[in-house]
C-alpha cells in the first residue's frame, strides 16, 4: 500500500478578470487551498483518493462581461451609465470520494 498526501495554496492580490477593464470587476485579493488525499496497492491497480477543492471556501470571480444593451452615454462628457455586468465564479468547497482501477 501506498499513502500520497498533496496540497496546493494560490493566492492572488487585486486583479481585473479579463475580458473586461473595468473598476466594476475588480476582484479584491484571495487565497483557496486545494488538498488530495491518495490511498493505492502497489500491484493490484486500484486507488482511492478524497479531493477537496477550495477548501477555504472562498468565493472569487474567474471572468467579468459587459452586457450588451445596457448603460447609456458612454464616450460623452459627463461619462454617461456604465453597463451591468455578468461575472463568473468559482465553484464553493467541493469534497469528492474517487475510486480508480487500472488494468
Amino acid at each position: 500500500m501506498m499513502l500520497g498526501v498533496a496540497a496546493i495554496s494560490v493566492s492572488a492580490a487585486n486583479i481585473i478578470p479579463l475580458p473586461l477593464i473595468s473598476l466594476n470587476g475588480v476582484q479584491k485579493s484571495y487565497s483557496v487551498i486545494d488538498a488530495c488525499l491518495r490511498l493505492r496497492s502497489e500491484g493490484k491497480g486500484w486507488e482511492l483518493a478524497l479531493i477537496g477543492k477550495n477548501l477555504t471556501n472562498r468565493q472569487y470571480k474567474t471572468g467579468v462581461f459587459d452586457i450588451t444593451g445596457t448603460g447609456s452615454g458612454t464616450g460623452s462628457v459627463s461619462g454617461g451609465i456604465q453597463s451591468d455586468i455578468f461575472q463568473l465564479t468559482q465553484l464553493p468547497r467541493t469534497v469528492q470520494l474517487q475510486a480508480a482501477y487500472r488494468f
